[in-house]
């Protein structure tokens, strides 16, 4: 298991999008090794994945379109993962996860953050990837991304979820 401190997390936190011919992974850290673990959250079907990081990449089309920032790695999915398309919020190494009965994935980040829980909602034109210190909306914003889909969709959000983390 990878722990984090608070002040790395939030530069160990990316998206990961694509389909089966390419995976890629958008994520600020400065350099992520070939060979890195990747543990990925889709927050829509409740699944978790597991990955490692290939080669960087100078682009890549499913999170360039979608006004992801780079820099950009291809990503290796492992055994179970079938999910085509896969947008996700993906975490550096091979965390802790639980699922709770109601279906929802909590990954241990540390010790301070034990159960964090990943929420997808949409705006009219995109989705808002968040990442929650405990309950969604009730606990403290660690982490947003905003992936533009390119088609209109009706708006799930509610203001906490738009808004950038307080550092």
């Amino acid at each position: 298991m990878l722990t984090l401190t608070q002040a790395t997390a939030a530069s160990s936190i990316g998206v990961a999008a694509g389909s089966s011919g390419q995976v890629c992974l958008a994520m600020p850290a400065p350099s992520i090794a070939r060979g890195t673990a990747v543990t990925i959250v889709d927050p829509n079907a409740a699944r978790l994945h597991r990955a490692t990081v290939g080669e960087r990449i100078p682009s890549c089309e499913a999170l360039a379109k979608a006004n992801v920032p780079g820099p950009y790695y291809r990503l290796q999915l492992t055994l179970d993962a079938e999910s085509d398309p896969l947008l996700g919020v993906a975490f550096i190494g091979a965390l802790q996860s639980t699922k709770s009965s109601s279906g929802a994935v909590t990954l241990r980040l540390n010790a301070e953050h034990p159960r964090v829980h990943v929420r997808s909602c949409t705006s009219s034109e995109g989705a808002h990837l968040t990442v929650w210190a405990g309950v969604p909306l009730k606990s403290r914003l660690l982490w947003h991304q905003y992936y533009y889909l390119g088609y209109d969709v009706e708006p799930s959000c509610e203001d906490a979820e738009v808004r950038a983390p307080a550092v």
